[in-house]
């Protein structure tokens, strides 16, 4: 399973194996230790409290 919390500007903190910042766009999930897409978007939910 995966999942992330979207930051401001443009990051998401999210769990997948390891706890990452990492940069968020229209194509997915940045890694730049790795100089690639880990995750692509496919969905994103907002969650608003009750």
């Amino acid at each position: 399973m995966h999942v992330g919390m979207v930051m401001d500007e443009g990051q998401i903190l999210h769990a997948h194996g390891e706890v990452r910042l990492d940069p968020l766009d229209h194509n997915g999930i940045y890694n730049r230790d790795r100089q690639r897409y880990s995750h692509k978007l496919r969905l994103l939910k907002r969650l608003l409290p009750e």
